[in-house]
């Protein structure tokens, strides 16, 4: 949820490539979230063809809320780390990716699809 709040008026398109995931699965991930009155889906007025995003109140809200858990959990698993240890596994674990992403490509769908799976 938090690609078309942090860059409000995306295209799904936008959305899909940002995500490295199909653009149907894309289509899909939004419905949910447009179901549950996360996401607001309009025709692109220069393309009639395009649907833009946007985040009404509830998705906002509820953004704060998978932020503030995502938070907890972390602090439940790092909470032995001072922040001179956190930043450094941030770091570590960003150089990882950076060497590794093509390895972790095929799993991407699949986590992107299980984080939005409660929508």
């Amino acid at each position: 949820m938090g690609c078309p709040e942090e860059f409000d008026d995306l295209s799904q398109q936008q959305v899909s490539t940002a995500l490295g995931i199909d653009r149907s699965e894309v289509v899909r991930l939004i419905d949910g979230l447009e179901e549950s009155g996360f996401v607001i889906r309009t025709r692109d007025s220069a393309d009639r063809r395009k649907y833009r995003l946007s985040i009404p109140q509830a998705g906002r809200a509820e953004r704060r809320k998978t932020d503030e858990l995502i938070e907890e959990a972390a602090e439940r698993v790092l909470y032995r780390l001072d922040e001179d240890e956190r930043q450094t596994l941030r770091r570590l674990a960003l150089k990882h990716w950076a060497k590794n992403s093509d390895r972790y490509r095929r799993y991407r769908r699949q986590l992107v699809t299980m984080a939005f799976a409660h929508w």
